[in-house]
C-alpha cells in the first residue's frame, strides 16, 4: 500500500477543507459552531435539571395527593352534602389530571435527552472529520515533500554528473 498521493487525491482533500470553510466561515466559524453547540448542550442540561426538580415536586405534590385521597377512604363519613361529594369529584379529576402532567414532563424530559445526545453526536461527527482532514493532509504533504526533495536530489545528482 502506497503512502504517496496523486495530484487528484491532493486536490480532492483541498476541494474538501475549502468546502468546510465555506460552510463554517472559516477556522473561526467552526469554532463558533462547536462554540454554540457546547452551550446548547449546557442549556439542555439546565433545562433537563430544572425538569428533574419540577419533576421531583410533582412527584411529592402526587404522594400528598395519594395520602389525602387514602385519608379520604379511610375516614367514615356519613351522608355528605353536595357541595362536598363535588369537591371530592373535583380532587379525584385534579388527581387524574396530574397523572397527566406527569406523564408529559416526562415525555419532555426524555425528549430532552433524545435531543442533547443527538446534538452529541453532531459535535462529535464534526471533530472526527476534522481531525480525518487534518491527519490526511499532513501525511500527504510529507509524502508530496519527501517524493519532491528526492526527485530534485537525484536530478541534482544527473546534473552533476553531466557536468562534471
Amino acid at each position: 500500500m502506497s503512502n504517496e498521493l496523486s495530484a487528484n487525491e491532493v486536490i480532492k482533500i483541498v476541494q474538501e477543507l475549502k468546502a468546510l470553510e465555506r460552510r463554517f466561515g472559516g477556522e473561526k466559524g467552526l469554532i463558533n459552531h462547536l462554540i454554540q453547540i457546547s452551550e446548547n448542550l449546557n442549556n439542555q442540561n439546565k433545562d433537563i435539571d430544572n425538569s428533574k426538580k419540577e419533576l421531583g415536586d410533582l412527584f411529592q405534590k402526587l404522594q400528598d395527593s395519594k395520602n389525602i385521597e387514602l385519608q379520604i377512604e379511610t375516614l367514615k363519613l356519613d351522608f355528605v352534602g353536595k357541595k362536598e361529594f363535588d369537591d371530592l369529584t373535583q380532587l379525584v379529576k385534579y388527581m387524574n389530571g396530574f397523572k397527566s402532567f406527569m406523564i408529559q414532563k416526562s415525555d419532555e424530559i426524555n425528549n430532552a435527552y433524545i435531543k442533547l445526545n443527538k446534538l452529541w453526536f453532531e459535535e462529535d461527527d464534526v471533530l472526527k472529520r476534522i481531525e480525518h482532514l487534518e491527519n490526511n493532509l499532513l501525511s500527504k504533504i510529507l509524502w508530496g515533500g519527501i517524493g519532491i526533495g528526492t526527485l530534485l536530489t537525484i536530478t541534482i545528482i544527473a546534473i552533476a554528473r553531466y557536468f562534471l
